[in-house]
C-alpha cells in the first residue's frame, strides 16, 4: 500500500469560508441574512448556518481583507458585503484545493469502495 505525503491538499477545507466567498461572488452586496437564506435555498435546507457562524466568519473575512462591507443607510439597518480581489484569489485557491482533494483522495476511495461492492 502506497502512502500519500501530507500536504496542503489534505488540510481541512474551511467550508463556511468557501460558501460565503462563493455566494458573495455570485450575489455581491448581500447581507449576512441574505447569505444565510441563499445558502439554505441553494442546498434545499440541508445546510442552515446560524447567524453567529455567518457574522463571525464575515468579520474574520473582512479582517483578512477578503471581503469589504458597507453599512446601508436607507431602509433597514444592514451591512452589505462584497468580495475583494484578495478574496477572489483565496476562493480560487480553495477551489483548487477542493479539486485536488477530490482527484487525490475521494475519487480513488469511491472507486475502491465500488469495486468491492461489484465482487
Amino acid at each position: 500500500m502506497s502512502t500519500v505525503p501530507v500536504s496542503d491538499d489534505l488540510e481541512p477545507v474551511p467550508l463556511v469560508k468557501v460558501l460565503l466567498l462563493t455566494f458573495l461572488k455570485t450575489r455581491p452586496e448581500s447581507s449576512g441574512y441574505d447569505l444565510m437564506k441563499s445558502i439554505r435555498d441553494f442546498t434545499g435546507g440541508r445546510i442552515e448556518l446560524k447567524s453567529g457562524t455567518v457574522y463571525g466568519e464575515l468579520r474574520r473575512l473582512e479582517h483578512q481583507g477578503l471581503v469589504q462591507s458597507q453599512r446601508e443607510t436607507s431602509g433597514r439597518r444592514r451591512r452589505a458585503y462584497v468580495v475583494t480581489d484578495n478574496g477572489m484569489q483565496e476562493l480560487g485557491r480553495l477551489v483548487t484545493q477542493i479539486k485536488a482533494r477530490m482527484s487525490l483522495l475521494l475519487q480513488p476511495l469511491i472507486a475502491l469502495a465500488e469495486s468491492d461492492l461489484k465482487e
